[in-house]
């Protein structure tokens, strides 16, 4: 198996109701990550949560949270996302038009 690292990172501006969403994942077919560090971070003046999933927002697929959707790293679990899957951040509480933003460390994994 062919083992790469993973390195990503989005941005999303908050809207309106204090809300933004940044969704990353594999990008081909037999493609898998595993993040193993996550950290969040905004512009906002206000203080944000941020809550991550595998896949979709619901609380059946929820990952992780941070009371402080700034400046927060979880490196405490590993999280293995598949291809077609993807990991989802999202934000509440923050400032209309400011920027959050999402990174993420692991490894990428092909050939299962």
């Amino acid at each position: 198996m062919q083992k790469l690292v993973l390195d990503k990172s989005g941005q999303a501006t908050f809207d309106a109701n204090g809300r933004a969403v940044i969704r990353l994942g594999p990008e081909k077919a037999r493609e898998r990550w595993v993040v193993r560090r996550v950290t969040v971070s905004t512009t906002s003046n206000a203080t944000s949560t941020a809550t991550t999933y595998k896949g979709v927002e619901t609380p059946s697929r929820r990952l992780d949270g941070t009371v402080r959707g700034n400046q927060d790293t979880s490196e405490d679990d590993s999280y293995s996302i598949e291809s077609g899957e993807g990991f989802l951040c999202v934000w509440s509480g923050g400032t209309p038009g400011a920027i959050a933003t999402l990174f993420l460390l692991g490894d990428i994994e092909f050939g299962r």
